[in-house]
């Protein structure tokens, strides 16, 4: 019997502010914990639901990008979809209407 990965991605394509930053992300990974490297802002945003803006410092004047979501593809937390914040609502015991995007 497999264990469901911790971490998986299928043709999952990222954008942030509606611009496509991420496509064709395909990856399984397993165990207690997963190291991203690499150019992985955009992931990380997606999968923590921080928009990109509130990591830059303060004195940064010109605009940022901002909100960072799954628009195609699927993109999954131990099972649970990351489009729509399913996998955050989880976390906090809450229930959370989030399909992979390319069932909307």
């Amino acid at each position: 019997m497999s264990e469901e990965p911790l971490l998986q991605a299928r043709e999952a394509r990222i954008a942030v502010d509606d611009v496509v930053a991420m496509d064709g992300l395909t990856f399984d990974a397993q165990g207690d914990r997963v190291l991203l490297i690499g150019e992985v802002t955009e992931l990380v945003a997606v999968l923590t639901g921080v928009p990109l803006a509130a990591r830059a410092r303060r004195e940064v004047s010109e605009e940022l990008p901002g909100e960072a979501r799954v628009v195609g593809g699927s993109l999954r937390v131990a099972g649970t979809s990351v489009a729509g914040g399913g996998h955050l609502a989880a976390k906090r015991g809450v229930s959370a209407g989030g399909d992979d995007a390319a069932q909307r």
